[in-house]
Parts: structure tokens; sequence; C-alpha cells
């Protein structure tokens, strides 16, 4: 009882550092129950205009309040080919990683049963999984409901290609576990794989398999009668699956069902009036329609704020994301599968909240529909702000490039980080230049000691500075479950991308080079033939310069094969190639050394050749830094 005391008081303390913050810079506004005559015509002409922008073949929305569905309605199609159109009730999308939410919900009903402490370490009840003892403090529950296990980010063989590639949760967990890299609680860093070992938690502490306890303790009470996490799907359902699709250049190409071997991190099927009752059953504290998910007490707790990277900035609940919108305080989660895009919204206070799903994948719209639908209902007042006087020193401690955690830093993977640079630079009127990835550079505003505010909007960001005042980490407020950490200036995008485009002319060099010899010697009456190591050298930096450029092609055509998990032959031998690079680099760089001190070819020669050691050496360590030396995946 005492804990529970002391667990609540703490909550309100968080939850008022939090939303003094906010609702300081935002007008007060008064309660505005949703009216189905406005969500309707909010959301005929928000999808109305998105399907045209966009070019999405279908999605459902569907809103709630005061425990009733509101407005239900699929837009567009589920099938093109077959002119099938969304159907609000039966229509099933691949929600993503909103479908966390639901393996959350039920490893909290196991923790409300007494099955365990949300303290205890995991190690306790896997069966056949061992969590490594990296460092002192265990991963406990609380870490894997708050993204803060410390886990390193791994997809290998997420998504397989057939079933007979499926494999039991252990067994994939076993073979795919990511590296621990820091100890549990410090910072937020998404992880898939987290959620993978609590679906595994769930069948070792029940008893039954993943998908069968979700179907028996949330979608039956629920009436969820058009969802599953079930692999295959079951026969019943297949009709009612919407095809997800890509894009590519404006025409969608329908893609096959997927299968994953992390299906409780997020790769259900749900229609959209099922999500609206698991949407209501957690407004209404674990309650749909007289029948409990969850007691009172245990859905609170899960949607109190749990951990924060900043006091005063969003964090996370117990699964959901937390975050202020228009002085409003939601909880929601997104969810991203191959080909099906998701967002689930909550906003307790008001009652109310939303489903939204696409089969096609462009996170705009959901940013949109989400900005949109707060600015419609929920409209405020945002207080303009004018930078106070600063030294510009101040602000400049905090500019530099900064880099998500939220990516593999020991894998193959962590290529996909490359041009995924935060851009920070400070103002003369002590104000900040922030650019996010892939987004528009935008002004923020200081409001408090490393606290600053976006220009004209709610939101925030807040840095961790060391002893000396230097920044080291950048926290996002709309986007609690990751970090942003400062990166050295060797290690951002511009100077690896202006490697590769040195190392690549001088390769491009070198092969015109052979290839004007070669047709000088053969017009030259009489040639000069090079020295046997003359000769070598030549032919290792030839092969250098076309190895090179091989492995790129290859990789390009192999990097999918990460996910689905088939390593064959090819995927193999492409890996070989970065092994090759290397060490032929070394070879080149021993032959430029030989190169001056037997005076092979000219001056010119000899220094062309160096700039090839040098350029061999540079992409030696390029292909280090990015792990793709050593087979690692």
């Amino acid at each position: 009882m005492k804990l529970k005391l002391i667990t609540f008081v703490a909550f309100l303390m968080i939850m008022f550092l939090t939303a003094t913050v906010y609702a300081n810079d935002v007008g007060a506004s008064a309660h505005k129950s949703l009216q189905p005559d406005e969500v309707e015509l909010f959301a005929d002409n928000f999808f109305q205009n998105a399907l045209e922008e966009y070019n999405f073949p279908g999605a459902v929305f569907i809103a709630v309040e005061n425990g009733e569905v509101i407005f239900a309605r699929g837009y567009g199609y589920a099938d093109l080919e077959n002119s099938i159109p969304v159907d609000p009730e039966k229509t099933m999308f691949c929600a993503g990683s909103v479908g966390k939410l639901i393996n959350w919900t039920a490893l909290m009903q196991l923790y409300e049963a007494g099955k365990f402490d949300l303290n205890d370490d995991i190690n306790l009840y896997l069966k056949n999984l061992r969590i490594p003892e990296t460092f002192p403090e265990p991963v406990t529950f609380h870490h894997l409901l708050t993204h803060t296990p410390g886990f390193d980010d791994r997809n290998t063989a997420a998504t397989p290609d057939s079933l007979e590639q499926l494999l039991p949760l252990d067994e994939y967990l076993a073979w795919t576990l990511p590296v621990r890299l820091r100890p549990p609680g410090q910072v937020t860093q998404y992880s898939n794989h987290g959620a993978v070992i609590s679906g595994l938690l769930i069948e070792d502490i029940s008893g039954l398999p993943f998908d069968q306890y979700v179907e028996q303790n949330i979608f039956k009470p629920l009436g969820m009668n058009y969802s599953t996490f079930s692999q295959p799907q079951p026969d019943r359902l297949l009709p009612h699956m919407a095809t997800g699709y890509h894009n590519i250049n404006g025409t969608h190409i329908a893609q096959p069902v997927r299968i994953a071997n992390v299906m409780p991190a997020g790769m259900g099927y749900f229609s959209g009036l099922d999500m609206a009752h698991f949407l209501i059953a957690h407004l209404q504290l674990g309650e749909f329609e007289g029948k409990r998910i969850l007691e009172e007490d245990t859905a609170t707790l899960m949607h109190q704020t749990h951990f924060n990277n900043d006091p005063r900035l969003p964090g996370m609940a117990y699964g959901f994301i937390e975050n202020y919108k228009n002085n409003r305080h939601i909880l929601w989660h997104t969810g991203t599968s191959p080909d099906f895009h998701s967002l689930l919204v909550m906003i307790p206070e008001e009652d109310s909240g939303f489903f939204f799903s696409m089969n096609m994948i462009d996170q705009r719209v959901s940013s949109k529909l989400l900005q949109d639908f707060m600015s419609y209902f929920y409209p405020v007042e945002l207080e303009d702000l004018t930078p106070a006087p600063s030294d510009p020193d101040y602000a400049a401690q905090y500019a530099g490039v900064y880099r998500t955690n939220w990516h593999a830093h020991q894998t193959l993977e962590k290529l996909a980080v490359l041009g995924r640079d935060v851009l920070v630079s400070a103002n003369s009127d002590g104000s900040l230049m922030i650019r996010f990835e892939n987004s528009p550079e935008t002004r923020w505003i200081r409001t408090d000691e490393n606290l600053f505010r976006k220009e004209s909007t709610d939101e925030y960001v807040s840095f961790a500075v060391d002893e000396k005042g230097d920044a080291y980490r950048l926290h996002q407020g709309s986007r609690p479950i990751l970090a942003y950490e400062k990166i050295a200036w060797w290690e951002t995008t511009a100077l690896h991308i202006s490697l590769q485009a040195a190392v690549i002319s001088i390769f491009v060099s070198i092969l015109i080079a052979a290839l004007i010899g070669r047709f000088k010697r053969r017009k030259a009456e009489k040639v000069e033939q090079d020295s046997g190591p003359a000769r070598t050298a030549r032919l290792l930096g030839n092969l250098t310069c076309l190895v090179h450029p091989l492995f790129i092609l290859g990789f390009l055509a192999i990097q999918m094969q990460v996910v689905s998990g088939n390593f064959d032959l090819l995927f193999y031998t492409v890996l070989t190639l970065p092994v090759i690079l290397t060490v032929l680099s070394l070879m080149i760089t021993i032959y430029a050394a030989i190169a001056w001190r037997k005076s092979f070819w000219g001056l010119g020669g000899r220094v062309h050749y160096t700039l090839l050691a040098a350029a061999a050496l540079a992409n030696s360590w390029f292909l280090f830094y990015w792990n793709l030396v050593g087979y690692r995946i």
C-alpha cells in the first residue's frame, strides 16, 4: 500500500512538471464533445484530399467518445484489382506496431493476476532463453514496457518469405537477440526485440501460444471478431484482409500477405471497428460493454508516465507513447509494417480517440491527420515567443550533428542510418535551427535551461549536457521512444558521402588510366615492359577498382535478404567482397611503398598509385565503420 502511494505521488509530480511546460505556452480551452456530423465532415474532407495528394489505395478511420463509436468509415479500396472497398467493420489492416499495445495489455493482465512483479528480472520467467548478464542491472518487465532495456536494434529474418522459415519465438530470439548496449533504464531506444521478448514471456508464463492467449483474453472479450495474430491467418479471415501496396512511380504494386518471426512486435491484422473496441476498453479503464480486460487500477497504472528522457517532456507509459497536443495529454502509438501504416490516439481527459490505418506506407498522412484532428476539434491559441536576449556562444553549445539511437550499432544494418543526421545550428539571437531526419529546417526558441520550443507550435526539444555544459544528447518531445546522440565530425553523413565520392573518383581515374595505358601500348612500336612487381601492383589496383562497384551493386541486390533471412550463396559471396577489398587495400599500400623505393613508372604514376592506396585504406575504414566486414548480420 505504501509503495502504491509513493508511486501515485511520483506520478502526480512528473505529470505536473511535464504539463506545466506545455500549459504555460498554450491557452486554456474548454471541453468540446465530438459531434458525429462534424467528425464525418472532417474525415470526408481530410481523406478526399489525402487520397489525391498522397495517392494511397485505401484507409479506415474510426472515432470514439464516451464509450461509443461515433464514426467509422472506409475510404478507397482494400483490393484495387478486384475493386473491393474498405469496410470499417470487416476489412483487416496490418496495424504494425500499434499491435504492440495488445501485447503490452496481455502482459499487464498477467501482472494483474500476480504472476510477476514489474521490477522482476525477466530471466526468472524465461524458460528457454537467457538475457546475457552484460551489466549488473537485470532487464525487467518495467524496462520492456518503457523501451529502456538497452538492446541494440536488429532485423535479421524478421519477415521471412515462407512459412517454413517461421521459428518459435524462443528459437528466433536465441538466434537474433541483439547485444545489450547500455545498462537498462538509462534512455529510451525503441526495441522491437523487447516486444518479441514480451510475447515469449506471455507464452512462458501463461502456457499458451501468444496468438491463442490474446485471442482468448483480449479479442473474444472485446468482440474483436476480425482480428488475429495467427500465422498463417485463419481461412475464415483471409477474404477480409486488405492487400498491401507499394507505390512505385505512381503505380500501386500489390504485395503478398506478410508473415513475421517478430509477430508480437506488430504483425497482427485488425479491422477498424475491432480496434475501436480495444480503444474504448482503454479509455474506459479496462471495460468494454460490461466485460473487463483489465481492472481499473491496472489500466490506470498502464496509462501513467513511467519513464522520461527529460521530466519536462512527454515520456513513456507502459506501452503507450505520451505526448501533448493543443494542451491535451494524449497516449498514442503508430505502426508501420512492410506495406501498411497505422495510428491509434487516446485523449483520456476528453474520453475520446481515433484509429487510422492505410494499406500503403506514407507517414506524412498520419502526422497530418493527428495535427489536423487536434486543430479542428481541440483548437488552442498558441502564445508567440520572442527569443530572450542570449549570448550566441550559449546557443552554440548545442550546435552539431546528432543521430538517432534507434538503429543497429553492431551489424551491417547500421548502414540504414546513413543520411539520417539531425543538424543543429545556432542563430545570433540565441535560437536554434534544427533539421530532423529528412525534414525541413525549423526554428526553435529557448524557454528554459536546455529547453527549446518550436516556433509557432507546441513541440519541444531538450538537450542533455555534460559537466562542461556541452550538449551530448537531444530529446524530441514528440518522439519519446528514442534519443539523438551527438556524433563526431568523422561519423557524419556529409563526411562519409564525401569520402565515398572521393574514393570512387580515384578508382575511376585508375581504371581510365589503365585503359589509356593499354591503348598507348597497342599503338606503340616498342613497348617498355613493367617489372614483375610493377605489373602486380597495377593488377591489384585495377582489381580493387573493379571489386568496389561490384560490391555496391551486389549489396543493393541482397540488402533485403537480411530482413527475410534468405542467406544464400549470393548473399555470402557479396559479403565476402569487403574482406577482399580490405586485403587488397593492405597489399596496395605495401606496393605503393615499393613503387617509391624502386621508382616504378614516372613521378605522376607513383603519385597516382599512392592516391589509390590512400583511397583503398579510407574505403576499408568506411567498410569497417558500417560493419560491412566480417559477415556481421
